[in-house]
C-alpha cells in the first residue's frame, strides 16, 4: 500500500477496460517476444515495479506452484 499512497495514479479509461495479462519474459527472449507481440498487434509494456515487484512475483510463483514460499532470514 505504500506504493499506492506515495504517488497519485493516473488511470487511462481506454486502457483500463482492455483485458491484460502479466507475462514474465526471460531477457534472452525479449526480442523474440517483442516481435511476436507486434505481429499480433498486442501491447508489450514493462510492469510497474512498485505494484509488481520481485518479492510479489516470487510469492505468486510459489503460490502458483503450490509450494510454500521460503522463510526470509
Amino acid at each position: 500500500m505504500a506504493g499506492l499512497a506515495g504517488e497519485e495514479l493516473t488511470i487511462d479509461t481506454a486502457k483500463a477496460a482492455t483485458p491484460s495479462r502479466l507475462v514474465l519474459i526471460d531477457t534472452t527472449e525479449l526480442g523474440w517476444q517483442r516481435a511476436r507481440c507486434r505481429a499480433k498487434a498486442h501491447r508489450l509494456l514493462p510492469a510497474d515495479p512498485v505494484l509488481v515487484g520481485f518479492t510479489t512475483l516470487q510469492q505468486w510463483l510459489w503460490q502458483r506452484l503450490q509450494v510454500p514460499a521460503p522463510a526470509h532470514a
